[in-house]
């Protein structure tokens, strides 16, 4: 009888621990991971953009984690710091570039965190670049850790 009588209590004491957050406390958790979030993505972006004009593809990876994937326009997926160094290294041979990054939104929820934003772009083609815009824009989407 002794043990049926603990049950109760050992089963609110179990439920009081595994309850999760409110939504107002869950609301308030992202919204301060999110402004967090922000602010090193700035840094980091301000420092892709530094990478990206001094035509610096070894600084530029340095930025991406080692299971990064870029998808550009019409180009295939990049796998990897590596393949991802050789993209911007293709890329800065034909020319010089200039990329601005905006944030426009920052997304966080425990260790996923999602940017988006809008690019521009200018480039001063070199005597080997095929036909590209002198500027262009587009909008992109990070998934962060």
């Amino acid at each position: 009888m002794r043990t049926i009588r603990l049950l109760p209590i050992a089963l609110l004491t179990f439920l009081a621990c595994v309850t999760g957050e409110r939504p107002q406390q869950a609301a308030a958790r992202m919204t301060a991971e999110a402004a967090a979030a922000r602010t090193a993505i700035l840094a980091a972006n301000k420092q892709w953009m530094a990478a990206i004009a001094a035509g610096r593809a070894d600084s530029l990876v340095l930025v991406y984690a080692s299971t990064a994937r870029m998808m550009g326009a019409g180009t295939p997926t990049s796998v990897g710091r590596e393949a991802i160094g050789r993209e911007f290294g293709e890329m800065f041979k034909i020319g010089a570039w200039k990329i601005q990054l905006h944030t426009d939104s920052v997304f966080a929820n425990g260790p996923l965190v999602l940017e988006t934003g809008t690019w521009t772009s200018t480039f001063k083609a070199g005597p080997h670049a095929p036909p590209i815009p002198a500027t262009d824009k587009g909008k992109y989407m990070v998934r962060r850790r």
